[in-house]
């Protein structure tokens, strides 16, 4: 090939270069949809309200199940998760089972001072949830109907230990017993 050939090729490599330059600049500036990038949290900053289902303090602490639609952008507006982390426990009368749990608090995102007071009140909170658990049997630990029972008992136990709000639902993000 002589080098007219090269550079007439060189030519052409250069020209769809340029258009397919132009094409991305024109998709890019006027033709794609102009959308928001997603701002990701940490469980322990995650914002949490949906006025779409009038959620209330009534429907959290009843753990109304009939909340059928859910807008996390909502959600996060009013309300705040705080994880505990993992607890694992011998479950009572089982010598070679465990149990382990990740327990997490939802509150209000308006009381500010509440997980600082929860992050200081951490240890003292997982030896109640420790002893709390500890004293069930593997029966008890494994019946569905029990779960929310527990999630009361834990919300008030909790809620008696602090003094700057209150949390409003316990969450189990893993619940598995060997």
């Amino acid at each position: 090939m002589n080098n007219k050939g090269k550079i007439s090729i060189l030519i052409i490599v250069i020209i769809v270069l340029v258009q397919l330059i132009i094409g991305a600049t024109i998709y890019f500036l006027f033709l794609r949809e102009k959308t928001e990038p997603i701002k990701l949290k940490t469980i322990e900053s995650a914002n949490i309200t949906n006025p779409k289902t009038q959620i209330n303090d009534n429907s959290l602490e009843n753990n109304d199940s009939s909340l059928t639609s859910f807008d996390a952008k909502d959600y996060i507006k009013d309300y705040t998760i705080f994880a505990i982390g993992d607890l694992i426990v011998n479950p009572f009368g089982a010598e070679s089972r465990f149990f382990i749990v990740s327990i997490s608090f939802e509150h209000k995102q308006a009381d500010k001072k509440l997980p600082d007071e929860l992050t200081n009140k951490t240890p003292l909170i997982k030896d109640k949830l420790i002893y709390y658990f500890s004293r069930l049997s593997v029966e008890e630990l494994q019946k569905i109907d029990n779960r929310d029972i527990f999630k009361e008992d834990i919300m008030k136990t909790v809620n008696s230990m602090l003094t700057t709000g209150r949390i409003t639902n316990v969450l189990f993000e893993q619940y598995v017993i060997q």
